[in-house]
């Protein structure tokens, strides 16, 4: 198999040469189906990652909202105490 370089998708330059040997060799036996499911394989690793992210991303907006909620109440629990406040 000739890997085009030019292509969208290259499979990486490993500096080991063991590790470029045993990768040629994998690369060598592979067919097309076995290439067409490593790359969908890699897809959907791709796509579930972007997802956790940004669901990392609501998680910690969510946090810093409820943070903020609760720093309210607080306040407006002491203007109570105080007499400021009667909401």
């Amino acid at each position: 198999m000739i890997i085009d370089r030019t292509a969208r998708v290259v499979p990486p330059r490993y500096p080991n040469r063991d590790v470029r040997s045993r990768i040629g060799d994998a690369l060598g036996k592979a067919d097309d189906a076995d290439l067409l499911a490593a790359y969908l394989w890699v897809q959907e690793v791709s796509i579930g990652r972007e997802a956790c992210t940004a669901l990392r991303r609501q998680r910690d907006a969510l946090r810093k909202n409820l943070e903020k909620l609760n720093n309210l109440k607080k306040l407006t629990l002491s203007w109570a105490h105080l007499g400021l406040y009667s909401g």
